[in-house]
């Protein structure tokens, strides 16, 4: 085996009150489309992110992260 590339990635960690899957990631440069949520032990993409973006947003304006 060989290491072709390395990166380092940063995500936004959010822990929300979701009674089925509570919690989700955003990579810091990404967009409303670049969400994920923890499944079990899987980090899967999640579509249809307007609401969680919007409230995303709401948090960063009254929180310093």
């Amino acid at each position: 085996m060989k290491i072709l590339n390395a990166y380092r990635i940063e995500y936004f960690l959010v822990e929300t009150d979701d009674e089925d899957y509570d919690t989700y990631r955003r990579n810091v440069n990404g967009n409303k489309d670049s969400w994920e949520v923890l499944m079990g032990e899987s980090w899967e993409s999640t579509y249809d992110n307007d609401e969680l973006e919007d409230l995303f947003q709401e948090c960063l304006k009254y929180n310093a992260i």
